[in-house]
């Protein structure tokens, strides 16, 4: 089976993803995530353009300030997420994640979900990688 080349895009908050959060994360790649779900640390959200990993906070609050707009509240349009199927995620899941399947959905994960570990076994294990 032929693997992807694409990155990952990783949660790095924990809690329910927001519209804002996700509005700024969606340049980066495909999403496979909605607002309202729950996230954790370490949960793979979202398939990158390029090679690679980036680290995002989708449960990132709109910062809130006292001046006011037309609007009560702007209206922020989302590209769909991308369902995962099981043979999606035979092509892209790499060698440091895993997969996740409960009664509701597939999720992928990395298997070392903290952030600052996962950098720090990377950089013990550089020459295993090449």
């Amino acid at each position: 089976m032929k693997r992807s080349t694409k990155g990952a895009i990783i949660s790095v908050g924990n809690g329910k993803i927001t519209n804002h959060a996700l509005k700024s994360n969606e340049e980066h790649g495909l999403l496979y995530v909605t607002p309202g779900e729950e996230t954790y640390n370490g949960h793979v959200i979202g398939e990158l353009n390029k090679e690679g990993e980036v680290e995002v906070n989708p449960t990132k609050e709109k910062a809130t300030s006292n001046i006011r707009t037309t609007s009560k509240e702007e209206y922020i349009k989302l590209s769909p997420p991308k369902i995962l199927v099981l043979e999606d995620v035979m092509v892209s899941l790499r060698n440091d994640e895993l997969l996740e399947v409960t009664p509701k959905s597939l999720r992928i994960r990395k298997k070392i979900l903290d952030a600052g570990a996962r950098r720090k076994y990377k950089r013990e294990n550089k020459h295993e990688d090449e």
